[in-house]
């Protein structure tokens, strides 16, 4: 959980680099995947123009924002590694 007063009251320093928002949504699917299928309900992640292009953010931020952990992060990374 993020604190945005943090945020507002520059007592939190973020750091944008280069992130990829289809990763992020990939994870934030793969993170929730089980309760999703235990709630009975769908999540679905539809394209949007940029879905798949670079942006920049703090993607360390985001993935605390969106609520996912470390252990998916890391595999998100290796799984893009191994595309490339």
């Amino acid at each position: 959980m993020i604190d945005v007063s943090l945020i507002d009251n520059n007592l939190l320093a973020l750091h944008f680099q280069p992130i990829w928002l289809n990763r992020l949504l990939l994870g934030v699917q793969k993170e929730f995947a089980q309760t999703v299928v235990e709630r009975n309900q769908g999540m679905e992640v539809v394209d949007f123009l940029g879905f798949d292009e670079m942006t920049f953010g703090d993607e360390e931020r985001l993935h605390q924002a969106f609520g996912i952990s470390s252990r998916t992060r890391s595999n998100i990374h290796q799984m893009v590694a191994r595309s490339r």
